[in-house]
């Protein structure tokens, strides 16, 4: 009987503590406004709009009573929740066409550095529509060719082979703007007279970085008339290789610059008007490394802009919004300093300064190399900088640094640079072939020889500038800040990017003069 009187006697302690812990519990727990239902009349809405309610009739908690818009009568008092957050658009699954960032490198300025194409060495119309009337919306809606934000540059006049034959798709197509490190092969000048004025190369790298089934490397491509041809007596590498080497004949100009280093910037695309092939162009910035007599040092002849057409089957404009352009020189292996030693740099402009000769630059030392900055005008006004920097790193190339730079990093070209031959100014000596006005060029054909070498001589005066001015630069002392690296590899930053319309008059005025001339001559 002594259990059950225990059992008996300790009952009211019990209830005792688990009241006190209910108590506890509830002291605990949020405040009961937290949970309350809204209330109102249907005259007069929420009796106390704002307050915390639960639960909730629409969007995600926490809520808050909200008096309805309804009319005199029909008031309604709802617990109204935050807008749920968009579901998030996945990212389109990568293509075959898509340009993916190898090993999730960028440059300074965050563009791709060596990009690929995600589909090795592709056959770029086995995975894109070819047509003369694709677009860059039929190349983003076919299976297998580009997620990337693309847009076109073209002439309906390339529809046809023209003089020197092509596809007879009249348009390229680009993504955005890489930049890339490679050994350079001269390949040709295209006609001032009827056709674009360009200068064409190959690049070339053991890894075959952004090459196509095409094969030959990866083209570039950049207008003389925008860049050379206002460099006169600046007494740059680039002023030499115009005049000393281009317009000499092809073997001086192959001697000058083929199987050098070069960093380039360009806009990256595929050539459909000829062969299919990887294309950089236009050129916005590139940078030539050359030997110096002292064995300490080496040259690097640049020029740096931020638009550029593409071509006569590209004619229009090709800007980019970036206002500072940066190009990382890399470090000598085993430098003991840097010292920039000489600097023969230039401001220049295409047609009228429009500030042009206030643009600044800048270097300083990075952990691999160093940095040099430029600070353009927007594109619109059409400058740019060109000029050599010499720099000394205090030890000598190694030979097997210079054969790693030159032979296992970067392949150069195979082919053999052509006979000497002076060439009249647009005939090639390449086999890429011409585009150009076919009409144009047989009215020229008809002229006599004489008169031929006349206009090839005040073409060559027509075109031949100063649109320069020397810049000195600074050097930056303050701490660098690494780059990061780029995530995802998938880059988009080509969305926002356009063809426009050219504004400078020069083709124009070009092409009138030849005009006049032909008319003068009895070439109707």
């Amino acid at each position: 009987m002594h259990l059950p009187s225990f059992i008996t006697s300790s009952r009211p302690t019990a209830f005792f503590l688990i009241a006190l812990t209910v108590s506890a519990m509830a002291l605990l727990s949020p405040a009961p406004i937290n949970a309350q239902r809204c209330k109102g009349s249907i005259n007069t809405g929420c009796s106390n709009p704002g307050a915390a309610c639960s639960p909730v009739e629409s969007g995600v908690a926490p809520g808050h009573c909200v008096t309805g818009k309804q009319p005199k009568g029909e008031i309604e008092c709802n617990c109204v929740g935050t807008l749920a957050p968009p579901t998030p658009t996945p990212p389109p699954a990568p293509k075959a066409m898509d340009i993916i960032l190898s090993n999730s490198l960028t440059d300074d300025n965050g563009f791709g550095l060596n990009p690929v194409w995600r589909q090795s060495l592709p056959d770029i119309c086995t995975f894109c529509p070819c047509g003369q009337n694709d677009t860059p919306q039929t190349w983003n809606a076919a299976p297998n060719c580009t997620s990337q934000s693309i847009h076109q540059n073209g002439r309906g006049l390339c529809t046809h082979s023209s003089i020197g034959g092509g596809t007879g798709i009249p348009y390229h197509m680009n993504w955005f703007p890489v930049t890339y490190e490679g050994t350079v092969a001269w390949e040709g000048h295209s006609s001032s007279i009827w056709d674009d004025d360009d200068y064409y190369m190959n690049l070339r790298r053991t890894d075959q970085a952004l090459e196509t089934a095409a094969g030959g490397g990866v083209h570039l491509e950049f207008n003389s008339e925008e860049t050379v041809d206002n460099w006169d007596d600046t007494n740059t590498w680039w002023d030499d290789f115009h005049h000393k080497g281009v317009d000499a004949d092809d073997t001086t100009a192959h001697l000058m610059i083929d199987g050098k280093f070069v960093i380039l910037i360009g806009m990256a695309g595929a050539d459909l008007t000829h062969t299919n092939t990887s294309e950089l162009h236009p050129v916005y910035a590139m940078f030539v490394r050359t030997p110096m007599p002292e064995p300490t040092q080496e040259k690097w002849s640049f020029f740096v802009r931020n638009w550029g057409d593409e071509g006569f089957c590209g004619p229009n404009q090709e800007p980019i919004p970036q206002n500072t352009i940066q190009v990382r020189i890399p470090q000598r292996p085993g430098a003991t300093k840097f010292s920039l030693v000489g600097a023969n740099v230039y401001n220049y402009w295409n047609d009228d300064d429009n500030g042009c000769s206030k643009q600044g630059w800048g270097y300083q030392r990075v952990p691999d190399g160093a940095l040099f900055t430029f600070g353009l005008q927007q594109s619109a006004d059409q400058c740019g900088f060109t000029g050599d920097l010499i720099i000394d790193w205090g030890v000598a190339e190694s030979p097997a640094a210079r054969k790693a730079m030159t032979a296992t990093t970067l392949s150069p070209p195979t082919r053999k640079p052509p006979s000497a031959t002076t060439r009249p100014p647009g005939v090639l000596a390449s086999s890429e072939g011409e585009d150009g006005d076919a009409e144009l060029k047989a009215r020229i054909d008809k002229l006599t020889p004489s008169a031929r070498a006349l206009l090839d001589q005040q073409l060559k005066q027509l075109s031949s500038r100063h649109n320069t001015q020397k810049k000195p630069g600074t050097q930056n002392m303050a701490p660098f800040k690494e780059r990061a690296k780029a995530t995802p590899s998938l880059p988009n930053y080509g969305k926002d990017l356009k063809s426009v319309p050219e504004t400078s008059p020069k083709k124009a005025k070009r092409r009138e003069f030849i005009l006049s001339f032909l008319k003068a001559h009895g070439v109707q």
